[in-house]
């Protein structure tokens, strides 16, 4: 009989864990499914986009110039519009800064109004959001001016001023959006406060008609 050869040792076993875990042990670089972050391993398509762009393919998206175009303009004009508020109203040496803060509630409290009528109200269409939100009001409300004011109080040791023009700026930017959103909802006879279904629905409808406006 010819001798016996030893038999080849078994192949690894492919689906077993990685070289360096025990059978019981979970390999490093291998979380827990619940644990993934909510977008890996999904297409490109089902990542949020921004309602007011057409839904092309991320290699092939065009650029929106139209939409530059239309923020350029309408940031333009608003920003004149602030020129002309703090040339009739100018800040004197150490003041308070009205101008800018009367600008800025103001442009919060148009945002409120814009926001209502863009989502719940109006028809879709690809230009109004950029042109009056981005745009106008954008170009009309100022954080860098805001700030620069703020710290030229502060260097001028006007510090209880410098506090309430940076709080009161910020709590009543707040109180003018819900004001406007507030006023607009009352306007277009809806509910002023919305539980999450309603919240949930209205999200849902002006997902879908912002889709079958740029279609």
């Amino acid at each position: 009989m010819p001798p016996s050869t030893p038999a080849d040792p078994p192949a690894p076993d492919e689906t077993g864990p990685p070289a360096g875990t025990r059978p019981d042990q979970t390999p490093p670089d291998q979380g827990r499914p619940d644990q993934a972050p909510p977008y890996r391993g999904l297409p490109a398509e089902t990542l949020p986009v921004d309602p007011d762009l057409r839904e092309e393919p991320p290699y092939a998206r065009p650029r929106e110039w139209d939409v530059v175009a239309v923020i350029a303009v309408g940031g333009g004009l608003g920003s004149i519009a602030r020129y002309g508020i703090a040339r009739a109203w100018p800040t004197p040496a150490d003041g308070f800064p009205w101008a800018t803060f009367v600008t800025n509630v103001l442009g919060s409290l148009a945002l409120g109004l814009l926001m209502v009528y863009v989502i719940e109200v109006w028809p879709p269409a690809r230009y109004r959001r950029p042109f009056l939100g981005v745009g106008i009001i954008g170009g009309f409300t100022t954080f860098s001016t805001y700030m620069s004011e703020t710290r030229g109080l502060l260097a001028t040791h006007h510090f209880a001023r410098a506090d309430a023009y940076a709080l009161t700026s910020l709590l009543a930017g707040l109180a003018a959006v819900w004001t406007g959103i507030a006023l607009a909802r009352v306007a277009c006879h809806k509910p002023v406060r919305r539980g999450p279904r309603r919240r949930a629905e209205a999200g849902r409808t002006a997902t879908v008609t912002q889709e079958a406006g740029t279609r």
